[in-house]
């Protein structure tokens, strides 16, 4: 069954049609919600009403979805027919990223999803200022993920905090996807992964996914501004870029004892950003790094480009800066750099951006497809 979100109810407010809304934070946390069911939400610029139907308060509600295979889908205009999708994130567009943008906000007073069931989608919204600092949410201040087989695509994941790891997202023993999403401004206090944190995780693939002005706040240089692996199974990363997560000495993707299986890392850019592993495989094909990573052999680095190389982004700068862009000036290097046999056409067909993933002979490295 599908149920329609505004950020108030409208009309009949039974959720029923895009006339009668209920409110998101009502439908997800009060029906009566069976396994399959969808739930679309409008977003800003909708053709039924003001763009504030858009804009999700969610100030002392955590979305918490607790019901297997549910599907939540942002991003809607109102007129559609069919599970939509009606427009890509825009990497410079700050500070909505879309062009019809659902926006989950935590107002800095506590996270805002947590998704504790099988099978779960969330797709198309903003999430952002969401914040886990008391009692048991230390973790995950975006979203705390609990379960498997999750799917996680078309979010930008923005300035939440995490009073321990994880600012933007916690994967914790469990397992997912991630495909076209952009991290950015996200803080952990305590612990690690300003913008990422997998603990003891299964199966985790990141594809086209940009990390920028992620931090941590604790005293170590291994805390990992933008990622931290920990004692994960094989999570897989692949054309990602990671770019400008300096803040402190901390590295910007640590792998922690990663001892059950390797972590690889695929047609990815970490420039200027640094990459250390204490323990485990971490292997980096076909990428392009700022610096030589540590405690990994340079014989697990296998294809990749020559480190130090710039791969000459158009203007690498915060997202929030005017005319910040990552995508690749002509005459990167890291166009048609990559390998396509790590691209599954069957998953990934464009790049962050919904652009053709494929321009060229090869894969261009990082989240964007010149």
């Amino acid at each position: 069954m599908i149920y329609y979100a505004a950020s108030v109810a409208i009309g009949l407010g039974n959720a029923s049609s895009w006339n009668d809304c209920d409110s998101l934070v009502n439908i997800v946390n009060s029906y009566p919600l069976v396994p399959g069911d969808e739930i679309w939400a409008l977003g800003n610029n909708n053709v039924i009403g003001p763009s504030a139907l858009g804009t999700y308060n969610l100030v002392g509600n955590t979305l918490v979805i607790n019901v297997q295979n549910l599907s939540m889908y942002g991003g809607c205009r109102g007129n559609e027919p069919t599970p939509p999708r009606t427009a890509n994130i825009v990497s410079t567009q700050y500070p909505t990223f879309f062009q019809f943008s659902s926006i989950l906000d935590g107002g800095n007073a506590n996270r805002v999803i947590e998704i504790s069931a099988n099978g779960c989608r969330v797709d198309g919204f903003v999430i952002k200022n969401g914040y886990a600092g008391t009692g048991t949410q230390l973790d995950g201040g975006g979203i705390h993920v609990l379960s498997s087989n999750i799917w996680l695509e078309n979010l930008v994941i923005m300035e939440n905090t995490a009073g321990r790891s994880g600012g933007g997202l916690c994967f914790s023993q469990s397992g997912g996807q991630l495909k076209n999403i952009i991290f950015f401004k996200n803080r952990a206090i305590s612990g690690g992964g300003g913008g990422f944190y997998l603990d003891r995780t299964h199966d985790v693939v990141s594809q086209n996914v940009l990390f920028n002005d992620n931090s941590v706040d604790a005293d170590s240089t291994m805390n990992g501004n933008a990622i931290y692996i920990y004692r994960s199974n094989r999570p897989l990363f692949i054309n990602n870029t990671i770019a400008d997560n300096l803040h402190s000495s901390a590295v910007s993707v640590y792998c922690d004892n990663a001892t059950t299986s390797n972590i690889d890392f695929r047609n990815s850019i970490l420039y200027p950003d640094t990459l250390a592993a204490t323990g485990g495989n971490v292997l980096v094909e076909y990428c392009c790094l700022g610096t030589i990573p540590i405690g990994i052999p340079l014989a697990n680095i296998i294809n990749s480009l020559p480190i130090p190389t710039n791969p000459l982004f158009v203007n690498p700068v915060p997202l929030s800066t005017p005319n910040a862009n990552y995508r690749l000036q002509a005459g990167s290097p890291c166009i048609d750099a990559g390998n396509n046999a790590f691209v599954p056409p069957s998953v990934i067909t464009t790049d962050l951006e919904g652009n053709n993933r494929i321009n060229g002979p090869n894969v261009d490295m990082g989240a964007f497809e010149m």
